[in-house]
């Protein structure tokens, strides 16, 4: 059975987990999209092409940052927990 407190460190380390995976994935999104800048203009590569390329690529990026995002939302969401001391009262 969940408690009140079980469901607020899971809400926590998730928050911190998405807020991670976001951070991480834009990165991501904003390097891949300049890297097809020098392939923009040959045949018919556009620039909605290249968009397009890099918004269809990131499913698969989440899946590989998604354990890294979770160590580092993880260690984030328990560090503000300790930071207003509610790991002590814990």
């Amino acid at each position: 059975m969940t408690t009140i407190l079980d469901r607020y460190l899971v809400s926590a380390v998730l928050s911190g987990t998405a807020l991670v995976l976001l951070v991480l994935l834009s990165l991501s999104a904003f390097i891949s999209f300049v890297g097809e800048f020098d392939k923009i203009g040959t045949g018919d590569f556009q620039m909605p092409d290249a968009l397009m390329y890099v918004l269809l690529r990131m499913p698969t990026q989440a899946f590989d940052m998604l354990p890294v995002a979770a160590l580092i939302g993880s260690l984030f969401a328990l560090g503000n927990l300790a930071s207003g001391s509610e790991l002590i009262v814990m």
